[in-house]
């Protein structure tokens, strides 16, 4: 025979009352060594109970209530058993849960109250005390802040670009103005090398001519 829900809900707000809501954190700390152990254990069961909780999201594992996870006092980890339902087999359960039949149950309610529903959403759109562009304007206000957030990178990158170009033109300013003497002198050498090869040549011609009117 089925127990009358009242008679379970008593009974469940009676065991309820008599179970410590942090029973879990106070049994790792009563079975700790000491603080270090305390707080490895801590570690331990955190690490493990993220673990699980993504890789059951990950592989569709269901049916997880307090029979199917087993507690590690030594280690404070915990350790997951029965995995029947797996895959998202809990989808195509025979007997569904309370949430799934509460949202149908609502959906159902909303589609049959449709009109109402238009018109209190209407009401609220046409309302002149509701401000609907506040959004947009948030919106706006932050696309400017962001673009003015740009610009100022955008500035201190050319200022930074600006001043590497300017030492780069400074260098070499320096470097030109110690070359141009030098330019001055090697221009010199050559003219002179030039003007003692050109008197060179004058003498061989002028020999050539007395040795040809002497024979």
């Amino acid at each position: 025979s089925k127990w009358p829900q009242e008679l379970q809900l008593q009974v469940f707000e009676s065991l309820k009352r008599t179970v410590p809501s942090n029973i879990l954190a106070m049994e790792l700390w009563a079975s700790s060594s000491g603080p270090a152990d305390w707080w490895r254990r801590q570690g331990v069961y955190s690490r493990s109970a993220a673990v699980i909780s993504i890789a059951g999201w990950l592989l569709g594992i269901g049916d997880r209530h307090l029979d199917n996870i087993l507690v590690d006092k030594a280690t404070g980890g915990l350790l997951n058993i029965d995995f029947n339902v797996c895959l998202e087999q809990g989808r195509r359960l025979k007997v569904e849960g309370t949430f799934r039949h509460s949202a149908n149950v609502t959906m159902s309610t909303i589609r049959r109250a449709r009109k109402d529903l238009q018109a209190l959403l209407s009401a609220c759109l046409e309302d002149p005390f509701v401000d609907w562009g506040a959004d947009r304007k948030d919106a706006a206000a932050r696309a400017d802040m962001e673009a003015a957030v740009s610009l100022d990178l955008l500035s201190s990158r050319f200022d930074e670009v600006r001043n590497g170009l300017l030492g780069i033109a400074d260098q070499f300013a320096e470097s030109v103005s110690t070359l141009v003497p030098q330019l001055k002198s090697t221009l010199q050498v050559h003219a002179s090398l030039s003007a003692a090869a050109s008197e060179a040549a004058a003498a061989h011609s002028e020999k050539e001519v007395l040795e040809n009117s002497m024979s």
